[in-house]
């Protein structure tokens, strides 16, 4: 059991993309085929995978975190003298992202909410909105919970600061490690 949650804890975001990324080209290609070789569109395969590009952007960007992927925009960082300044500044930024993440997990629920009281299907395929619009808050959050991970991790496991160390926290924290 631990072993299953481990691997879902490590490659929940990575094989749920590959999945739709692999559904999405599938369908684009089908489409693509259709149009220039029968000379006829699908409607349906345009919604869906305008759906499942959707679910892929907002996993992508959970995979982003948790393998630390996101662009940060250092230069203000770098300008400070120390690498505890620096590191500290980091962390203030994460946690203003934190914070930003977890205002939209929220406000996103009273969406959700006014989504199920006036249920609306898609235009061609009639799945019910709700299913499109419910990435939001799983996005958001899990999203939030990746960067808590990192954090977590990093101060259980490593004691310093690891989540500062990606491959754009190395010049930011101070150069490469040896």
């Amino acid at each position: 059991m631990r072993k299953a949650l481990r691997l879902i804890d490590a490659y929940f975001e990575e094989g749920v993309c590959a999945g739709l990324l692999v559904l999405l080209m599938s369908f684009l290609m089908i489409q693509v085929v259709m149009r220039y070789v029968f000379s006829m569109a699908l409607a349906w395969n345009e919604e869906l995978t305008r759906f499942f590009f959707v679910w892929f952007s907002y996993l992508g960007a959970s995979l982003g975190v948790q393998r630390q992927g996101h662009i940060r925009v250092l230069s203000f960082i770098l300008l400070l003298p120390n690498v505890t300044l620096r590191r500290v500044a980091l962390l203030i930024s994460d946690a203003v992202w934190l914070a930003f993440m977890l205002i939209i997990f929220y406000y996103s629920f009273e969406f959700l909410g006014i989504v199920r009281q006036f249920p609306q299907g898609s235009a061609v395929l009639d799945i019910p909105l709700l299913y499109a619009y419910a990435i939001i808050p799983v996005g958001f959050l899990l999203m939030s919970l990746r960067l808590l991970q990192l954090y977590w991790r990093s101060w259980t496991d490593l004691g310093a600061l690891a989540p500062l160390e990606g491959a754009a926290g190395e010049a930011a924290v101070g150069g490469p490690k040896p």
